[in-house]
């Protein structure tokens, strides 16, 4: 088979397989992708606040005063992290919305 016979066969297939291709990601690779990074991100959120639960237990049921003060600390530093990263997603969010919106807007 010479090379343009070749390339006129594989022209062929992929012009035949490339709606399937499209409609295949579109219905099914996308959906399970957008759903694992959920659940990947929903677990590591899940984790970090079951360990702040655990940490405000502690602060609350440690007689030691010192200890209490650095379970505190602790918790603090936990708050403050989740707080800085919920504001750092949001604002990514906003900002990604707002650059969707006017590309939807432009191709209409």
């Amino acid at each position: 088979m010479n090379k343009e016979k070749l390339k006129n066969n594989l022209r062929d297939i992929f012009k035949t397989s490339l709606p399937f291709l499209k409609k295949m990601a579109k219905e099914k690779i996308v959906p399970v992708l957008i759903k694992k990074s959920y659940e990947l991100l929903s677990k590591k959120s899940q984790n970090i606040i079951e360990q702040l639960g655990k940490l405000l237990e502690k602060i609350k049921t440690t007689e030691n005063i010192e200890k209490r003060k650095a379970h505190l600390i602790g918790f603090k530093l936990g708050l403050d992290i989740i707080g800085a990263l919920g504001k750092e997603l949001t604002n990514a969010y906003e900002q990604l919305s707002r650059e969707l919106a006017e590309i939807e807007t432009s191709i209409k």
